[in-house]
């Protein structure tokens, strides 16, 4: 029946089903406010503060007019919280990959604890859909590896 309809439409139903799913996650329109309110947990790794925040979305590109705004706001909210790392996961599902925007005075361990490096506050993490179980498990490694810390979890 599907494949009817879409010939009488004169429509490609994949293409169309991933059209639909773009303009479902996309995060134009939205604020940085909301961005960073939308699903965040913090951690306290020995003394340091680990705030991270994941927004879903299979348009990454709609980030891009307001990346600066919500790198300040984070920066912001990293003073004010004294997060030594902040982190916002953009997750596209669909490539199955998290671009990982960080601030915060120890922002390169988040980095690092991927073997990756930090370009102009953010890196790209093949395979990482989940804070809770790739991002902080990937994180109390790190810590508990170079610095022998165990992580407790915060509620704010």
């Amino acid at each position: 029946m599907l494949e009817r309809l879409a010939r009488i439409a004169d429509l490609d139903v994949e293409v169309f089903a991933m059209e639909m799913f773009k303009a479902g996650t996309s995060l134009t329109g939205k604020t940085p406010e909301e961005l960073l309110s939308q699903d965040f947990k913090a951690f306290t790794i020995n003394d340091n503060k680990i705030g991270i925040g994941q927004v879903y979305t299979m348009d990454p590109d709609s980030l891009k007019d307001m990346k600066n705004d919500l790198i300040n706001l984070m920066e912001e909210r990293a003073r004010e919280y004294n997060y030594s790392i902040f982190i916002l996961m953009l997750t596209d599902i669909f490539r199955q990959a998290s671009e990982m925007i960080v601030v915060g005075q120890n922002k390169d361990y988040a980095a690092k604890a991927f073997n990756e490096s930090l370009i102009n506050n953010s890196f790209y993490a093949p395979g990482v859909l989940s804070r809770k179980k790739t991002s902080s498990a990937t994180y109390n490694q790190y810590i508990i590896k170079y610095g022998k810390y165990s992580v407790k979890k915060e509620r704010l």
